[in-house]
């Protein structure tokens, strides 16, 4: 309920910034339209999952990189765990909020200079954000300790268009939640990526929509090949 009331109240302003979005995207200002996009969405509270974390399966005083890392809630967490976690963020917004809980790289994430090196990395859907995700990925190979850990997630685009099409409903709010996606990843996509920029993957595993046996995101863990 308390979530609601916090979206109600800012339900105004999230409209008049997703028409405008909307605009600058037939008009074909998409890079403007993204960047307006992560401000619109960043009146909705958003941290990066704490159970990709536990995927990684370090523990202890581990450095973490959350890409991607909204308000800053598993920098929290890994911080509270006795590591250091630092994030990176598009968003002024969240940046600043996540800054509360240790260092975020504020900016687009291939164009960053990022000094640290880490035994993880998070994207947690990044990377279908991200035009030419393969620079992403090779930035983050730089970025990574030896043994270290990547954790993806990524929409499942099947299922998404599925839905898409099965529902009208269901088609706006895909509109509002995928507008930004440069491309459109799916698995067997993924593990393309990864292999082409020498990643290993571990393994992959599958979440569910709520109340559904149907997959919503795909979470890969991969390690870098020397």
């Amino acid at each position: 309920m308390s979530n609601f009331l916090k979206f109600a109240k800012f339900a105004p302003i999230y409209l008049w910034l997703f028409m405008e979005e909307m605009f600058l995207r037939i008009i074909g200002r998409k890079k403007e339209a993204f960047k307006l996009m992560v401000e619109r969405d960043a009146l909705i509270p958003r941290s990066t999952p704490v159970e990709l974390l536990e995927m990684a399966g370090k523990k202890g005083n581990i450095s973490v990189l959350d890409i991607g890392c909204g308000d800053g809630g598993l920098l929290k967490i890994v911080k509270e765990r006795g590591g250091v976690a630092i994030g990176a963020e598009l968003s002024k917004t969240r940046a600043q909020k996540a800054r509360e809980f240790g260092k975020v790289y504020e900016g687009d994430f291939v164009e960053l200079d990022i000094s640290e090196k880490f035994d993880v990395v998070i994207a947690s859907e990044v990377l279908e954000h991200i035009p030419g995700p393969n620079a992403a990925l090779q930035k983050i190979r730089k970025l990574m300790k030896s043994n270290a850990i990547l954790i993806v997630r990524l929409p499942n685009e099947e299922e998404f268009d599925r839905m898409r099409k099965a529902n009208p409903i269901e088609w706006w709010k895909l509109i509002a939640y995928r507008g930004g996606h440069a491309e459109e990843i799916d698995l067997e996509m993924a593990k393309k990526l990864l292999e082409d920029n020498k990643f290993g993957i571990v393994k992959i595993q599958n979440k569910m929509f709520p109340d559904s046996q149907k997959v919503s995101h795909w979470d890969i863990v991969a390690e870098a090949i020397k």
